[in-house]
């Protein structure tokens, strides 16, 4: 009987997964490791080759989040995008992606306030502690819904908008545009802590 391929979505959720569960800075385990792998071919057949020893996670240092990344054997590392690697090189996806770059320090800054003890955060949605790798920040209204309006009110189209992209960052190439909409998220965004487990409800019943 035929296997049935599993979806981009459980392909995100496992991804996803081990990277939040992943020790920093050790190389992944061999099961994780190949999946991994399996997801990102185009980086080791595209500009890695073979000149890697295993894939580690780190957090970046411009928006102090998880990332994957290739160790090569003189010890560099090659960040990559999992969620990249298993959408292809899409435009739009690229494009909301630089406009959440845009805002990143914006949600460090309010994650940092809402610290009940070093390191631990209060979910708004369960009141549960949980510590800061275990909480994502919740927009309201939905992210994609402030975009939305905030490209309406400068009247252009996400597809208009340039971006510029290397291996770990992808930025809004107008920094008047960028400014503008940092202001407007600063302004109309609400924002609250949550647990992962949480916010993955929160999106399936906004359908984002």
């Amino acid at each position: 009987m035929a296997t049935t391929a599993p979806s981009k979505a459980a392909l995100k959720r496992r991804a996803k997964a081990i990277l939040n569960e992943a020790t920093l800075h050790s190389l992944l385990p061999d099961e994780e490791f190949e999946f991994i792998c399996s997801i990102s071919r185009q980086y080791i057949d595209g500009w890695i080759g073979e000149a890697f020893i295993g894939i580690t996670v780190f957090i970046t240092p411009k928006y102090k989040t998880r990332s994957f990344a290739y160790v090569l054997r003189n010890g560099d590392r090659c960040p990559f995008s999992y969620l990249r690697a298993i959408d292809g090189d899409k435009g739009a996806r690229d494009t909301r992606m630089a406009f959440r770059s845009a805002i990143a320090n914006q949600i460090h800054a309010f994650k940092k306030s809402q610290t009940v003890s070093p390191g631990m955060l209060r979910c708004s949605a369960s009141g549960d502690v949980a510590a800061w790798n275990e909480v994502d920040v919740h927009h309201d209204p939905p992210f994609n819904v402030l975009l939305e309006g905030f490209l309406e009110s400068c009247d252009v189209e996400l597809k208009e908008i340039q971006i510029t992209v290397d291996f770990e960052n992808i930025e809004l190439k107008d920094e008047s545009l960028k400014e503008s909409w940092q202001n407007y998220h600063e302004e109309k965004a609400s924002l609250a802590v949550v647990k992962k487990s949480q916010h993955d409800l929160l999106h399936r019943k906004e359908g984002n």
